[in-house]
């Protein structure tokens, strides 16, 4: 059984042993696939081209989303089954996942299943599902720079648009990224950016809805939107400036290499940026959209 507080505090001295408080980190360190800009890319790129008509994607869409609150649920589960104590959060992933194929292996041995048996099925599960996610990833981020190169013009723009360059490319760049050795600050910068996908998602949904009918509601989307976009620039804040740059650069509180705290330090920044000249743009599109006011019968204006 599990022997963890429900509550201790809220900050911990988790990442480079520094206070880390649990608005914004929360957030962008449990990154669910509830609210997930990695989930919105796959929807829109490659799961909508795979509908027979529109209308299963409401089914599929939410079907899905149930989908994965029963697979965190279940995950939850298999490592509380083994049993986690307070001491185990320092071991990170290193605990965690040998914790959930061991439970997974407990749990199949209720269907007549010896756990000898299911637990390295439970890996095998485990290791797929993060090879198809890596493989997917790998696919959408291609597909990105290609849309950004457009229709190759010139020799440079052939070559960056050609699949076998451009993935080997994104490889690189995450090898670089790992190569310090640290997963914490990764995951975190991850997390932030996937969730800030997800408020970019959630803004084009705001725009669409502004400019197809103005009488329609933008609650349901511009509220989500707003709260998502206020926490995952909070957290990049935090983390790139004060966890990265203060206590790891300046101090040198942190594990990681120099280099690979610089180069989050310019990914994060470059993510605040864009997003912030994206809400900006879209929210004025939003104020033209329902500022307009309705066309007289003589082709003016109504006063």
């Amino acid at each position: 059984m599990t022997n963890i507080p429900a509550f201790t505090s809220f900050g911990g001295n988790q990442t480079l042993g520094v206070f880390s408080p649990l608005f914004p980190m929360l957030f962008v360190t449990i990154a669910c696939g509830t609210i997930s800009g990695f989930h919105s890319l796959v929807s829109s790129g490659t799961t909508s081209k795979q509908l027979n008509k529109e209308t299963d994607a409401r089914l599929i869409g939410y079907g899905g989303m149930l989908g994965e609150g029963l697979l965190a649920t279940l995950s939850l589960s298999a490592v509380a089954v083994v049993g986690v104590t307070a001491s185990d959060a320092t071991g990170g992933v290193g605990l965690a996942l040998p914790k959930f194929a061991k439970g997974g292996g407990i749990f199949l041995s209720s269907l007549g299943i010896p756990a000898s048996f299911g637990a390295p099925f439970m890996a095998l599960v485990m290791v797929s599902f993060l090879l198809t996610s890596t493989d997917t990833a790998l696919r959408l981020g291609r597909y990105l720079f290609e849309e950004i190169v457009g229709t190759p013009e010139t020799q440079a723009q052939e070559v960056a648009s050609n699949r076998y360059v451009n993935s080997f490319g994104q490889c690189v760049v995450a090898y670089v990224l790992i190569a310090s050795g640290t997963w914490t600050p990764l995951w975190q910068l991850f997390g932030s950016a996937n969730q800030l996908l997800a408020a970019l998602a959630l803004l084009t949904g705001t725009v669409w809805l502004a400019n197809r009918n103005e009488k329609k509601q933008l609650v349901s989307t511009g509220v989500p939107m707003a709260l998502m976009s206020v926490v995952t620039v909070c957290a990049l804040l935090y983390l790139e400036y004060y966890q990265n740059l203060y206590q790891g650069l300046i101090l040198g509180h942190t594990s990681s290499a120099a280099w690979s705290l610089a180069l989050q330090i310019v990914i994060g920044t470059i993510l605040i940026v864009l997003a912030l000249l994206l809400l900006r743009k879209g929210i004025g599109n939003v104020q033209e959209a329902r500022g307009r006011r309705p066309a007289a019968t003589d082709g003016g204006v109504e006063e």
